[in-house]
C-alpha cells in the first residue's frame, strides 16, 4: 500500500471536473459568501482571457481563497497549488485529489511544481 506522500508525488494533475468544481462553489456559496459578505470589484473583463492559460496569485489571506477566487474567476475550471502536507489532513485529502489541487513543498524551491 502507497504512503500519503507517495500518492502526492505521483498525483495525475488534469483540469478539475466542472461537476466537483460546481458542487464546490455551491458549497462556497452557502457557506461563506453571505456570511463574509463577499464582493467582487472586476476591473477587468475576463472573457478575453477565456482560451488563455491564466495565473491568479491570491494573497492567501486565509484558507477559504479557493472559494473566493473561484467566485472572481466566475466558474472557470482552476487548478490550485497547496502545500504538500495540507495533502496529509484526513478532511482534505479526498477533497484535494477531487479538484486535482497541485501539491507544493514548503520553504524550498519546489521545481516539479
Amino acid at each position: 500500500m502507497k504512503t500519503t506522500n507517495e500518492i502526492v508525488r505521483t498525483l495525475k494533475i488534469k483540469k478539475p471536473n466542472p461537476l466537483v468544481q460546481l458542487l464546490f462553489n455551491f458549497l462556497a456559496r452557502l457557506l461563506y459568501y453571505k456570511r463574509c459578505r463577499v464582493s467582487i470589484d472586476r476591473r477587468v473583463d475576463l472573457k478575453q482571457f477565456a482560451k488563455k492559460p491564466v495565473i491568479v496569485v491570491a494573497n492567501h489571506s486565509s484558507r477559504m481563497d479557493y472559494a473566493f477566487v473561484n467566485f472572481a474567476m466566475k466558474g472557470r475550471r482552476i487548478n490550485f497549488v497547496a502545500a504538500e502536507n495540507e495533502f496529509h489532513r484526513s478532511h482534505l485529502k479526498t477533497v484535494f485529489r477531487w479538484a486535482h489541487v497541485i501539491p507544493k513543498k514548503n520553504f524550498v524551491p519546489d521545481i516539479t511544481t
